[in-house]
C-alpha cells in the first residue's frame, strides 16, 4: 500500500503538458493537466507560456498557477514564476490578480472546458 502511494504521488509530480495554441505574440500557451486540484469552489492548474527564441540570460518560460471557479465561470493568474534559458528560476511574481470572467474563445476557457 505504501508503494503504490508512493508511486501516485511520483506520478501525479510529472507535469502533462496539453498544448493550446500560440498567441498573437509568438508564445506557445500550454497546460498541465497532471497539477488539476480541486478545493472547495475552485480548481487550480498551472499554465505554461514559453517564448520562441529568448535571448541567452532572459526568461526563456514562465510557469503560472491558475484558479478558476467554474460555478462564476471566472479566472486568474495566482502565481506565475519565470525560468531563465538556463533552466535556473528567475522573478516570481506572487500577487493574485482579480477574478476576471473567462472569455468563451480564450485560451483559460479551453482549460475551464476539460476541468469543470
Amino acid at each position: 500500500m505504501i508503494l503504490a502511494t508512493i508511486a501516485i504521488a511520483l506520478q501525479s509530480a510529472v507535469p502533462v503538458w496539453q498544448p493550446l495554441g500560440t498567441t498573437s505574440g509568438g508564445l506557445a500557451m500550454s497546460w498541465d493537466s497532471a497539477s488539476v486540484e480541486r478545493v472547495g469552489e475552485s480548481v487550480w492548474a498551472r499554465l505554461r507560456t514559453v517564448r520562441p527564441s529568448p535571448e541567452p540570460g532572459t526568461t526563456a518560460y514562465a510557469v503560472s498557477r491558475i484558479e478558476i471557479r467554474c460555478r462564476e465561470g471566472t479566472g486568474r493568474v495566482v502565481e506565475t514564476v519565470n525560468y531563465l534559458t538556463d533552466g535556473s528560476r528567475g522573478r516570481t511574481d506572487t500577487a493574485p490578480e482579480p477574478f476576471e470572467a473567462i472569455p468563451p474563445t480564450s485560451m483559460l476557457a479551453t482549460i475551464q472546458r476539460a476541468v469543470c
